[in-house]
């Protein structure tokens, strides 16, 4: 019987699989726990790995959106704990037996996720102001609590990012499977996985230990820094477009709940992002939109409304300080 599944995502960046299966076997031990491996493409020499070390492992080779590698897991793990690993972050060694024991002694546990640090391509620690290791006091939301935390204490989620990055998701697999019909979408899954959560009966714990090391690289999309100015506001661009279309699908779930105004102020932050980048103001914020800032988060999101109606002028020397854009 396997209780957990280590699910690894290898959307075709084969030359970290190796080394996160073997790292991942070692700290599961005599645990009920499996290794399922769902990538994208057709590797003799990786498949053989995986055969030899009895790894169980899918090919997505005509559905590669990030929804897809998700139905799959939800489909083809044995476990009812999953824990989610992309194919370049690393897990620290602790980490599988520390969340196993944690969903084992919390029957009432949905949804977890840890915090991060970051690496670089060759492993070593490396500082990024985008993505700072968030410092807070580890938080067990229990059922009767998410209205609260969701409705009233809006600012401190956004700072702890309890969506962020799949590799520091771990969720109960019957949360998911009644809206598999949903999975139809390509950017921020991770998002609705704790939308998912918020809508069980099960309770939350975002955890301030640091299990995740998050890579950065040239290769890796969330690190567009340091580039022409053009190419990078047109891959923010593309990005904070992308994210407000799915968002608004997503708002659709919690319409009428305690938790909408969390999901609003989302998508007005990606609105602001958005008028930011493009110089101009595509997206008119309303005033009923003002009070949700005004009553969430006054300073950080008071502060990126500022930024967004700046003259474009204005905009590009804060691209160019806060974001070293590199002038074309």
């Amino acid at each position: 019987m396997v209780d957990a599944s280590v699910v690894i995502f290898d959307y075709d960046r084969k030359n970290f699989i190796k080394d996160i299966v073997k790292s991942i076997a070692v700290n599961i031990g005599d645990k009920n726990i499996e290794i399922l491996v769902i990538k994208s493409y057709e590797d003799p020499e990786i498949d053989n790995f995986l055969k030899d070390n009895n790894i169980r492992f899918f090919t997505l080779l005509d559905h590669k959106k990030q929804s897809d590698y998700i139905k799959c897991a939800v489909k083809e793990s044995l476990g009812e704990i999953l824990m989610f690993h992309d194919d370049d972050d690393q897990f620290i060694d602790e980490k599988v037996s520390y969340v196993y024991n944690l969903f084992c002694q919390h029957e009432d546990l949905g949804y977890y996720h840890n915090n991060f640090d970051t690496i670089d391509q060759e492993g070593n620690a490396v500082y990024n102001r985008n993505y700072k290791t968030p410092k807070f006091v580890s938080l067990y939301i229990k059922n009767s609590e998410k209205t609260l935390y969701f409705n009233k204490k809006i600012e401190l989620l956004n700072y702890i990012r309890p969506d962020f990055n799949a590799t520091s998701i771990c969720i109960r697999k019957s949360i998911i499977t009644n809206f598999q019909k949903n999975f139809e979408f390509n950017v921020r899954p991770d998002t609705f996985l704790l939308i998912m959560a918020l809508l069980s009966d099960l309770s939350l714990f975002f955890d301030s230990k640091v299990l995740t090391h998050y890579r950065l690289y040239a290769d890796n999309v969330s690190t567009s820094y340091n580039a022409p100015v053009t190419k990078m506001r047109n891959t923010f661009m593309r990005a904070f477009s992308e994210g407000i279309r799915i968002f608004c699908y997503y708002s659709n779930f919690l319409e009428n709940t305690s938790y909408s105004s969390y999901m609003k102020l989302r998508i007005i932050n990606l609105k602001l992002a958005y008028n930011f980048w493009a110089l101009k103001r595509k997206y008119k914020i309303m005033r009923s939109e003002l009070k949700i800032i005004l009553k969430a988060d006054l300073l950080h999101e008071s502060a990126y409304y500022i930024i967004s109606i700046l003259p474009g002028r204005l905009k590009l020397l804060v691209m160019k300080f806060a974001y070293k854009a590199i002038k074309d």
